[in-house]
């Protein structure tokens, strides 16, 4: 470049996209794999559709802060605002904390959730390190003492994204997910954060859908676009994944 030349957003994702695709292939990668977050800049897109042989549309739902959490509050669906009261009546409360014990206690329960639908679970020592990262938080519900829900949360930029979440089933009744989701929306109000991230729902979801709508919570769609450079091991791939998802799930089940 020459001295002084400004460089256009086109030109700095276009040097972003063949250093990462480098990388990649240096590494020996099969395939690269990238995700547009939903507010990114439109030339991002445009710059990704370029580069991409494939991609897959989903959805996640976004909650606009605001810096007077009372207009959130008022703003939620009547049902959310009186799960929040049911919890606070019922005893439980919201606690965030960097404790490795009460990390554990939560990843039971995670372990519990994600047997129940057959997915994967992410790694103790994932999980703690986002805990005690400058981009993770940790929050828990807890009712005598007990840990029966709990939230790791990410921030980065002005976004909170609410990341991995479970409760345990028989104590739902009590909401401890709403009051857990309601204080992390606050303090994302009063700490000058935008947006929060509810996350993507899989696909058929439809309660877990209207779930996030209650709370203000608007679809944004965003893609994840692929570059495949060696089409067979993809392929081998494919076919392996689900068995491995399925030996990865049951060793985590037994060492968690």
């Amino acid at each position: 470049l020459l001295k002084g030349e400004v460089i256009r957003d086109e030109t700095a994702i276009g040097f972003a996209l063949r250093a990462m695709e480098g990388r990649a292939r240096e590494e020996g990668a099969y395939e690269l794999t990238i995700t547009r977050p939903p507010l990114s800049p439109p030339a991002i897109k445009s710059a990704l559709e370029r580069w991409a042989d494939s991609k897959t549309v989903r959805f996640t739902h976004l909650l606009k802060l605001d810096p007077d959490f009372e207009r959130i509050w008022r703003a939620y669906n009547p049902r959310v605002r009186t799960a929040v009261r049911k919890a606070i009546r019922s005893g439980v409360e919201a606690v965030v904390t960097d404790s490795e014990e009460k990390l554990r206690e939560f990843y039971g329960i995670y372990l519990r959730l994600m047997e129940k639908f057959g997915s994967p679970p992410k790694p103790f020592k994932l999980l703690r390190e986002v805990q005690r990262s400058e981009i993770g938080g940790f929050i828990v519900a807890e009712l005598k003492g007990k840990v029966i829900a709990g939230l790791l949360y990410l921030v980065f930029g002005r976004t909170i994204t609410l990341w991995c979440g479970a409760s345990l089933e028989e104590f739902r009744s009590y909401r401890p997910n709403n009051l857990i989701f309601n204080e992390v929306i606050r303090w994302g109000c009063q700490n000058g954060y935008e947006w929060v991230d509810f996350g993507a729902s899989p696909p058929g979801r439809i309660g877990l859908v209207k779930f996030k709508e209650e709370w203000g919570a608007v679809r944004y769609e965003f893609e994840i676009y692929s570059k495949t450079f060696l089409p067979n091991r993809r392929a081998l791939w494919d076919e392996l994944e689900p068995k491995l998802r399925g030996i990865y799930s049951k060793l985590s089940s037994l060492l968690g």
